[in-house]
């Protein structure tokens, strides 16, 4: 899980870790995006991919640009899912299409994100803890890298990142690894903390993050970081 206050840039990271995985590693994925529509999706990656402004690589891509196709390109190993509402069925179905077109079950599956999983029995908080243990059904029987995106309470500060307590419906309970992130900082640098590790050492206050660079134009991010602010 991947968790912060809105605005926090979460997608921005899942989308960066996204491409490299299919860009750089070969891998393939299925990225479930009920915030962001597909022309934010495709000006985002095609941002990352040449390092240029995401307002230039918008209008690139409005006008059919041979470059940004071509970016855009480079990681057509993420299938997409636009749906405004995520549901349980809905990821079943576009699971197994993933895979009767590839031929096997995908490597990472992002849930962008918790919230919008669509919530049939008005019960907000009984119905997340179900998502995540359907997704951790997922995880365990496909042996995917499933992260899922979700929200903090806004009422607690971040100390540079929220706490594992802010964690919206009470469900720290089944993924392995929790990370939370805030605002990047003017200087560039955002805030990643590791609040939860079932394998590794963890800080729940969310005091200890790893820094990490993160260009203002194009939200690439690079592999500069710093364990301490």
């Amino acid at each position: 899980m991947l968790a912060g206050q809105p605005g926090a840039g979460k997608s921005t990271i899942a989308l960066w870790h996204s491409i490299i995985w299919a860009k750089d590693h070969n891998l393939i994925g299925i990225y479930f995006s009920a915030d962001s529509s597909e022309l934010v999706a495709a000006s985002r990656t095609a941002a990352m991919v040449l390092n240029r402004p995401v307002k230039e690589m918008e209008i690139a891509l409005q006008n059919t640009d041979r470059a940004a196709l071509e970016a855009i390109a480079q990681t057509s190993g993420i299938s997409w899912c636009f749906d405004p509402e995520i549901t349980l069925d809905g990821i079943d179905l576009e699971l197994a299409a993933f895979e009767e077109m590839w031929g096997r079950v995908p490597d990472f599956c992002v849930i962008d994100n918790l919230t919008d999983v669509e919530q049939s029995d008005g019960d907000e908080f009984g119905a997340l803890r179900r998502v995540m243990r359907d997704l951790t059904y997922l995880a365990r029987t496909t042996s995917a890298a499933v992260l899922a995106l979700h929200h903090t309470s806004e009422n607690e500060k971040d100390d540079p990142c929220p706490p594992r307590k802010a964690i919206h419906g009470k469900i720290n309970q089944k993924p392995a690894l929790i990370l939370t992130t805030a605002e990047t900082h003017s200087n560039g640098r955002k805030p990643i903390a590791i609040v939860k590790s079932r394998f590794g050492m963890s800080n729940k206050y969310g005091k200890d993050p790893v820094w990490i660079n993160q260009d203002a134009q194009s939200l690439a991010f690079t592999d500069d970081w710093q364990v301490a602010a």
